[in-house]
């Protein structure tokens, strides 16, 4: 038995496996499945860490502003070897973060993954001797401020364990910024072009990438097993079912013509509106085209004018058919935020913060409306109901996953029920096509990686 499970609740058997796994390894992925309690094992480490080297220097946990405001406190105290740890949430003002930053007796400094460039400011920023990366799948951008920030941050630390369960949401090409984090690109190469030149395909707008052929994926699942721990949610949960419904919806042949017009024309004209919509480039296009299908486009101004209410009119049904159990509604754009408020009056409550989510979890909001960047990481909402209805679908595979893993997963007693409501022959069609795509490779990547948890635990006795 392991230090953190006397007086506490047991792990469970794979908990433990990832404990072991990360325990050996100075710098290392747990690349746990969704509901899988990464946050434990992980905790688990840091008490390690603190205990271990009496408290030589604090350990750094980096991730999302809700799992860094709301999910690491609520862990740190849950568990009874890492409630008398001491923490600071590195928020506020510059100075502010700084004051928090020096102050002495502190074992664990939590910070939002967008404002960890502030600690670099600091002229003598802590030496971590852990490094942790909670949801790491938001440092795959090589370009941004936040994955050059947690460059330099890593470089100094003497552990780093990276945390996601969704890898390669968007395709395998996404590993190495998060891997070079980890290993300085020994695996996968010290560039992102090297990287990206030996073992994938790159269209000449650098939109479209897939890997050259089954060898190259194969040789970059191999060259990670090592530092990666992999574990399917499949082989070690049991949850209730989950059925997918696709609502389609065909539009009036003449509300058809006028959308393929504006798709092959990239602009459109609206009765009673003056101004014309024009999409600049292909980006754009497509952001328009979700715009119109879902009923409402924006202008230049970013003022947004109603086109049809399809979608509405088909989450009217949705609703009636849930027979008074409470609907989770997921929009993309605030003009469909406003127009399913509007719509549905006091019935409809946005999930912005903490007071509206912890009224959702509580069964209290009949129609709870909630955006993907906002609701699908570090909230359990299962309590609060079981059935989900997209309004706008997202072409990103790791906001799609992790929304509908708010609903289904652990703790959840009854079938889930999730509504995808589209328009036929548009952009929604493209967009279904493509999270399809993009999950069967990110789940042919776990598969091929994932670990044998009784051979880990065996090394580790």
């Amino acid at each position: 038995m392991i230090l953190a499970e006397k007086g506490d609740v047991p792990f469970f058997k794979y908990q433990r496996a990832a404990y072991e796994f990360a325990k050996d390894k100075m710098k290392c992925a747990l690349l746990m499945d969704m509901g899988l309690g990464k946050t434990r094992p992980t905790a688990a480490l840091i008490a390690d860490r603190i205990y271990e080297f009496a408290k030589r220097a604090p350990v750094l946990v980096v991730g999302p502003k809700l799992v860094i405001e709301d999910t690491w406190p609520e862990e740190l105290k849950k568990w009874k070897y890492t409630r008398n740890l001491s923490f600071e949430v590195l928020n506020g003002t510059e100075p502010q973060i700084f004051e928090k930053m020096v102050k002495r007796g502190v074992d664990v400094h939590l910070v939002c993954v967008d404002r960890m460039h502030i600690l670099l400011k600091r002229r003598m920023m802590p030496k971590y001797s852990l490094v942790v990366l909670d949801e790491g799948q938001k440092l795959r951008n090589p370009d941004t401020r936040r994955w050059k920030a947690a460059e330099l941050i890593t470089a100094f630390a003497d552990s780093i364990i990276l945390l996601t369960g969704t890898p390669a949401p968007n395709g395998l090409h996404q590993l190495w910024a998060p891997m070079k984090l980890l290993d300085g690109g020994k695996r996968l190469g010290t560039t992102q072009k090297a990287f990206l030149s030996k073992w994938f395909t790159v269209d000449n707008e650098g939109r479209h990438i897939t890997a050259k052929n089954n060898a190259a994926k194969e040789q970059i699942q191999n060259r990670l097993k090592d530092i990666c721990f992999t574990l399917l949610a499949e082989d070690y949960q049991t949850l209730p079912e989950l059925f997918i419904n696709d609502i389609g919806i065909d539009m009036p042949a003449k509300l058809l013509k006028t959308y393929e017009r504006f798709e092959e024309e990239a602009v459109l004209s609206l009765p009673g509106v003056e101004e014309r919509f024009t999409a600049l480039n292909a980006t754009s296009l497509y952001q328009k085209l979700t715009q119109f299908s879902n009923g409402a486009i924006y202008d230049k101004e970013k003022k947004w004018h109603a086109v049809h209410d399809l979608k509405l009119e088909a989450l009217d049904r949705v609703i009636d058919e849930a027979f008074g159990d409470n609907v989770l509604i997921i929009y993309q754009h605030r003009s469909d935020l406003q127009r399913i408020l509007d719509r549905y009056g006091k019935r409809a409550v946005w999930l912005k913060d903490k007071a509206t989510i912890a009224r959702w979890k509580a069964g209290e909001i009949e129609l709870g409306v909630g955006h993907p960047a906002s609701i699908g990481i570090g909230t359990n909402l299962q309590s609060g109901g079981r059935i989900v209805a997209w309004f706008g679908l997202t072409w990103n595979l790791e906001d799609y996953l992790q929304t509908n893993k708010r609903i289904w997963r652990t703790g959840q007693t009854r079938p889930v029920m999730l509504h995808r409501i589209f328009c036929r022959a548009t952009v929604d069609e493209i967009i279904i096509k493509s999270l399809r795509r993009k999950d069967a490779t990110q789940r042919e990547l776990m598969v091929a990686m994932k670990h044998n948890i009784d051979a880990v635990l065996k090394r580790a006795a």
